[in-house]
């Protein structure tokens, strides 16, 4: 079996251990969307990313997210995460994502020792499902009680 290259990373805390953790990816433009969902199964986390290369010529990379049952067109924090890892391998302090949602802008802000980052969410996706599950108060990681 080929090896597979992936970053574990903790996102929304400034230290390990903490936050949302997160499989991020880095080569997957060679796998199918089969592959990514049994590696996200695998990783059994709430979410993992799989940047591959951009469609869009204003796009750095897309990203494609998974959960361990199925795939998202958008979540913020496997976005962010992808971003972090994108822009430190990259040395960029500004990142353009797509996602099945859309385009989305980020941009890296240091502070007192600290990076964060800056994102413009995508504008609401035209799928009629997914406008009807936004309008009833869905939100990706959740479930309905």
């Amino acid at each position: 079996m080929r090896k597979i290259p992936y970053e574990l990373r903790d996102v929304f805390t400034d230290r390990a251990l903490a936050g949302n953790a997160l499989a991020v990816f880095v080569e997957a433009d060679e796998l199918d969307g089969a592959i990514m969902q049994a590696l996200a199964r695998e990783t059994n986390l709430s979410e993992s990313a799989f940047i591959i290369r951009a469609e869009s010529a204003s796009a750095d990379a897309r990203i494609r997210i998974f959960t361990p049952t199925m795939e998202l067109p958008f979540a913020g924090h496997p976005t962010l995460g992808a971003a972090f890892v994108l822009a430190a391998r990259r040395r960029q302090d500004a990142i353009n994502l797509e996602t099945g949602r859309g385009l989305v802008s980020l941009r890296l802000r240091h502070r007192a020792g600290r990076a964060s980052f800056r994102m413009d969410e995508p504008a609401v996706a035209t799928d009629r499902t997914l406008r009807h599950r936004v309008r009833r108060g869905w939100r990706a990681g959740r479930t309905r009680r």
